[in-house]
C-alpha cells in the first residue's frame, strides 16, 4: 500500500510477490514510497507479518552536463564531445576586462530518478566511470612505442577497453582512467529527483573517452564489465540499460596555428632570375605566403584534434622582413602566442629559401624544402621555403610528384608534425608516412600511421 506518513491497520494492498513453497518470494512493488508486509497462508489460517516502510526508486537517466568555468562556454556538445582545454591564451580578457582564459576540465554527471524523494528521506545512487575502447588499432597504448604493432597486444585484433592514452603510454603501472572521481555516490535530496556530481578531466589527451553507469546498489555499479565490443557494459549476464548509463564522453583538442610570412622582396633582395649577376640561380622574385594547413587538418582529424587559425587579436606580427637565404632561424621573430598543455599552438612561417648551400640553386646541392626549429627553444617556429619548393617541383626531384599546391600543403604539414614526433632519426614516427620526404612528395594519398596517431594522442602539448 502507498505510505501515507504513518503505519495503518493491515489489510488490502496489492500483491507484488508470491511463492508456493518454503522459499523466498521475489518481486518488486515498483518505484514508490510503500507500506509493505508479508502474508503467510496455511490451510484454514492466514498470518500477517510485521509491516515495514519501503521506498523504491528507479533510475531513468544518467547524463553529462557541461560546466561554464567563466568564459561563457562549456565546450561540451550534444554528441558527447568535449574540448577539454582553454579557449584563449593564458591571461586573455574580453572587451570588458574579464578573464576568458579558464580551462574547460570540468563536467557534471546528473542522475534522474522516479519518484521524487519523500520529504523525510534521501536517496543514494552509486556511479562508476569506465574507460571504453578507443577504436584505433595498432601498438599497445599500455606499452612504450618502440616499434611496430605488438603481436602480444590484444588491441591489434579485438576491441580493448581501459586504453587511457596518457597514463598507460607513460607506464604509470595500474590503469588510470584520467577523470576524477571515477567511483562515487550521488545523494538525491528530499523533495528532489535529481542528483549531481562534479568531475574533473585530469588527463585531457585527445581520444580519451568515458562512460558512466549508475545503480542503486554499489556492488552492481562498481563491478560492471565491458562486452566484446569494448564499449557496451554488462553486469554478469545482464546488459546495462540505456537509462542507467551515459553516452560516451570523448575528449577532443584544438591545435591553434599562428601562421605568418615574409614581406615581398625589395629591389636589393636578389639576385633573381633575369638579373645580370644571377648566373647560377633560377630564383623567382615572389612573396612567400602564409603556410597552408589543409593537409594538416585532414591528417589530424583521426586523432581527435581540430586545426584552427589563431584569433587575429593574438597574432600581432603577421609579417617579417624579406630574407633571401635564411642562414639562422633566430633572425625572423614573429611568434606571438606560446603553446601550453591547455592551449596547443604551433607557429608556421612562410619563408623564401634556407641557407645558400641548401637552397637547390644549381639543382645539384642538398636542399631543405622546410625546416622545423629543434634547437631546444620553448616555442619554436616551423619554416616552409616557398622558392625551394617551387624549384624542386619545376625540375622534379622525384618522378611522379604531386601538383605544386599539394606539395606546399604537405610540406607545411610535415614541418608542423615535427612538433609531435621530434626530429628525423629520433623516433620511427618521425620518418614514416608524411614524415618521409619522398612519400610526402609523390604519394597519391597519405595518412598518419597508427603509431603516429597514438603519439599525438599521448602528448601533453606539441613541442
Amino acid at each position: 500500500e502507498p505510505w501515507v506518513g504513518q503505519y495503518e491497520p493491515l489489510g488490502g494492498g496489492n500483491l507484488f510477490a508470491s511463492a508456493s513453497c518454503a522459499c523466498s518470494a521475489v518481486g518488486s512493488p515498483g518505484p514508490g514510497d510503500w507500506f509493505i508486509y508479508p502474508v503467510a497462508t496455511f490451510p484454514g489460517l492466514q498470518v500477517e507479518g510485521q509491516p515495514e516502510r519501503f521506498t523504491q526508486f528507479e533510475i531513468t537517466e544518467v547524463t553529462w552536463l557541461g560546466v561554464d568555468p567563466g568564459d561563457g562556454e562549456t565546450n561540451l556538445s550534444e554528441s558527447g564531445v568535449i574540448f577539454a582545454e582553454q579557449n584563449h591564451p593564458l591571461g586573455s580578457k574580453d572587451g570588458e576586462g574579464n578573464l576568458i582564459d579558464q580551462n574547460h576540465d570540468k563536467v557534471q554527471l546528473r542522475v534522474f530518478i522516479i519518484p521524487a524523494v519523500p520529504a523525510d528521506r534521501t536517496a543514494t545512487v552509486y556511479v562508476r566511470v569506465y574507460d571504453p575502447d578507443n577504436p584505433l588499432k595498432g601498438p599497445d597504448p599500455n606499452k612504450p612505442l618502440l616499434g611496430g604493432a605488438d603481436p602480444n597486444d590484444p588491441d591489434n585484433t579485438t576491441n580493448t577497453p581501459n586504453d587511457n592514452l596518457k597514463s598507460s603510454m607513460n607506464n604509470l603501472g595500474a590503469h588510470a582512467i584520467g577523470i576524477s572521481p571515477a567511483t562515487f555516490s550521488v545523494t538525491v535530496q528530499p523533495g528532489s529527483n535529481i542528483g549531481v556530481q562534479l568531475l574533473t578531466i585530469t588527463e585531457p589527451q585527445p581520444g580519451n573517452n568515458y562512460i558512466a553507469a549508475a545503480h542503486s546498489q554499489a556492488n552492481v555499479a562498481y563491478n560492471r564489465q565491458f562486452k566484446n565490443d569494448g564499449v557496451s557494459l554488462r553486469y554478469k549476464e545482464h546488459d546495462v540499460p540505456q537509462s542507467h548509463r551515459t553516452q560516451i564522453l570523448e575528449v577532443w583538442r584544438s591545435l591553434w596555428v599562428e601562421s605568418d610570412s615574409m614581406l615581398a622582396p625589395g629591389p636589393n633582395d636578389g639576385p633573381f632570375n633575369g638579373d645580370p649577376n644571377c648566373n647560377a640561380c633560377d630564383d623567382v622574385s615572389a612573396s612567400p605566403d602564409d603556410p597552408p594547413v589543409g593537409a594538416l587538418t585532414a591528417l589530424l582529424a583521426p586523432t581527435n584534434v581540430v586545426v584552427k587559425p589563431i584569433y587575429p587579436a593574438y597574432d600581432l606580427h603577421d609579417v617579417v622582413p624579406f630574407i633571401h637565404n635564411l642562414e639562422t632561424t633566430a633572425t625572423p621573430t614573429a611568434r606571438d602566442v606560446g603553446s601550453s598543455g591547455n592551449f596547443w599552438v604551433i607557429h608556421m612561417l612562410g619563408a623564401y629559401e634556407w641557407k645558400v648551400d641548401e637552397d637547390n640553386d644549381g639543382n645539384t646541392e642538398n636542399f631543405a624544402a622546410g625546416w622545423s626549429e629543434h634547437g631546444g627553444s620553448e616555442d619554436p617556429t616551423n619554416f616552409v621555403f616557398y622558392e625551394t619548393i617551387r624549384d624542386i617541383h619545376a625540375e622534379p626531384q622525384w618522378p611522379g610528384m604531386v601538383d605544386l599546391t599539394t606539395l606546399i600543403d604537405r610540406i607545411s604539414a610535415h614541418e608542423a608534425l615535427h612538433r609531435f614526433f621530434g626530429w628525423h632519426g629520433t623516433d620511427p614516427a618521425a620518418d614514416e608516412g608524411i614524415m618521409n620526404a619522398q612519400m610526402a612528395a609523390t604519394a597519391a594519398t597519405i595518412d598518419l600511421t597508427n603509431r603516429q596517431i597514438r603519439i599525438i594522442q599521448a602528448k601533453d602539448k606539441p613541442k
